[in-house]
C-alpha cells in the first residue's frame, strides 16, 4: 500500500477536524520536571508523581493476576482512572528511536522490581509517525501529556502468524479504534484487543507516557507492522492486509 495512500485515509479528516476540535477542549499540558502549581482551592483532583506510583503500584499488583480480558480492564482502567490525574512528570531527557525524520524519542521514567509495570515517556516531532507495532503478551496505558497526535489501534483477524517468528506471510488486519490524543486522554490496548497501536503527531507535536505491563517470564520480541493492501467490502467497512517485518522500523512507515 502506497505510504501517502495510507496517510491521506488515516489523517486527512481527523487531523483536521478532529485537532481543530480537540483543540478548544480543556488542556492540561505536564511539563517534565515541573511541579504542577497548586490553586487556592487545592490541586484541582491532581496528584503527584510519586503519589500516582504508590497507589497505581499498590490497587494492581492484585489485579495483575487475573490475566482475562476483564481481567486487563480492570487493571487498565484501575491504573488510568489514577493516571488521567498526573499533573507531573519526573524530570527525563528523551533519546532518539529508531532515526525517523520527523523525529520519535522515548526514554525510561519508571521501573522497579516490586511493580508490575513501567513507564516510558515519549516525544514526537511535528508531523512524526510512529508506525503500527504490537504488543505481544503485554498491555499498555497510553497518557497524552501535551499535544496532539491520532492514534490508531488495529487488531489482526483470520490465522495471522505470531510476530516473532520470522515469515513474509500477509493476513488481515482491521482497523478497531482511532481517536485524537490530547492532554488528559488515555488509551488502553490488552493482549486481546486493541494490541496494535499508530501514531501519527499533529502540526505542533505530540507526547506521552506509555505504563506498559507484560505478563510472560521471558518477554516476546514485538513487531512492526506494514500495511501492504487496503480493501473495502461492499458494506463499507475497510479491511486490511498486512505483514509483521520485525524491528525494522522504516519499512512500516
Amino acid at each position: 500500500m502506497d505510504r501517502r495512500k495510507f496517510l491521506a485515509y488515516s489523517s486527512a479528516g481527523l487531523l483536521a477536524s478532529g485537532l481543530a476540535r480537540a483543540a478548544s477542549a480543556a488542556a492540561r499540558p505536564i511539563v517534565p520536571g515541573q511541579q504542577f502549581a497548586s490553586t487556592a482551592e487545592g490541586n484541582n483532583g491532581l496528584i503527584g508523581w510519586d503519589e500516582f506510583i504508590n497507589r497505581a503500584v499498590a490497587g494492581t499488583k492484585m489485579l495483575k493476576e487475573d490475566r482475562s480480558q476483564s481481567g486487563q480492564d480492570a487493571y487498565l482502567y484501575t491504573i488510568g482512572a489514577l493516571a488521567s490525574r498526573l499533573g507531573e512528570l519526573p524530570d527525563v531527557a528523551p533519546r532518539d528511536f529508531g532515526g525517523l525524520d520527523p523525529a520519535y524519542e522515548l526514554n525510561m521514567i519508571f521501573r522497579d522490581a516490586g511493580a508490575p509495570f513501567i513507564v516510558l515517556y515519549w516525544t514526537m516531532e511535528p508531523g512524526a509517525i510512529f508506525p503500527a507495532h504490537c504488543h505481544p503478551g503485554a498491555n499498555v496505558c497510553t497518557l497524552c501529556t501535551s499535544g496532539r497526535a491520532i492514534i490508531r489501534n488495529f487488531e489482526t483477524v483470520g490465522s495471522a502468524p505470531r510476530c516473532w517468528e520470522s515469515t513474509e506471510d500477509e493476513f488481515g488486519v482491521i482497523e478497531s479504534r482511532r481517536e485524537v490524543l490530547r492532554p488528559g486522554v488515555i488509551n488502553t490496548i490488552t493482549e486481546f484487543r486493541n494490541n496494535i497501536h499508530r501514531f501519527e503527531a499533529g502540526p505542533k507535536g505530540v507526547a506521552g507516557i506509555d505504563i506498559t505491563t507484560g505478563y510472560d517470564e521471558q518477554p516476546k520480541p514485538f513487531s512492526f507492522l506494514k500495511i501492504v493492501n487496503e480493501v473495502t467490502n461492499p458494506n463499507g467497512e475497510t479491511n486490511y492486509t498486512g505483514r509483521w517485518v520485525g524491528k525494522d522500523i522504516k519499512q512500516a512507515v
